[in-house]
C-alpha cells in the first residue's frame, strides 16, 4: 500500500537501511548529510515523497538512482545533483519515446540507497518504488537482481558532480 515519507522520516529509514545494508549501500554520514538538506524551498518543490509498492507501480516507466564512488566526495556534496540530473536525462528519453517516467528506484539496501532515490523522486515530483535489486548492499552492479527479473538495465546515464 503506498505511503508518504516527510523529511522527518529519513533518520528512521536510513537507520534501518543501514542494518539491512550490513554496512554496504553508503555511509550513515552521507545519507544523514543529504537528508539534513531534505527541506521544502529553492531546490525540493516539497519535503514529502509518495513511496509506492512494486504492484504499485504501474502509471509509467521507472529508474534506479545512485551515488558510487568516495564516501568523502559524497559528503561534499549538499544536493543529489548528480542523480537527479541522471534521472533528467533518462525522463528526456522516455519523452522522446512517447513514455513517462514516474518512478525512481534505489540499487540495493544500504543508509544511502533509499535516501538518494527518495530525494530524487522529491525534487522531480515522482514517486519512490519501496524496493531494491538485492535484498542487500552489493559490492558490484551485475549482483543486482532487476535484470534477471526482467527489468532490463536500460538505457543506463552516468553523471558526475
Amino acid at each position: 500500500m503506498a505511503f508518504e515519507l516527510s523529511s522527518r522520516d529519513l533518520e528512521p529509514l536510513l537507520q534501518g537501511a543501514c542494518f539491512f545494508g550490513s554496512g554496504g549501500g553508503g555511509t550513515m554520514i552521507s545519507a544523514r548529510h543529504l537528508a539534513a538538506n531534505f527541506q521544502r524551498g529553492e531546490y525540493y518543490p516539497t519535503d514529502k515523497v509518495r513511496v509506492v509498492e512494486v504492484d504499485e507501480a504501474t502509471d509509467g516507466d521507472c529508474v534506479m538512482v545512485a551515488y558510487m564512488g568516495a564516501p568523502d566526495a559524497i559528503n561534499q556534496v549538499q544536493w543529489p545533483n548528480g542523480p537527479v540530473e541522471a534521472a533528467r536525462a533518462a525522463q528526456q528519453r522516455l519523452e522522446s519515446q512517447g513514455r513517462k517516467l514516474a518512478y525512481v528506484a534505489a540499487p540495493e539496501s544500504g543508509a544511502l540507497g533509499f535516501v538518494v532515490a527518495s530525494l530524487v523522486a522529491a525534487k522531480l515530483g515522482l514517486a519512490v518504488v519501496d524496493a531494491d535489486g538485492a535484498g542487500r548492499a552489493v559490492p558490484s552492479l551485475p549482483m543486482l537482481t532487476y535484470a534477471a527479473a526482467g527489468v532490463p538495465p536500460t538505457p543506463a546515464f552516468l553523471a558526475g558532480e
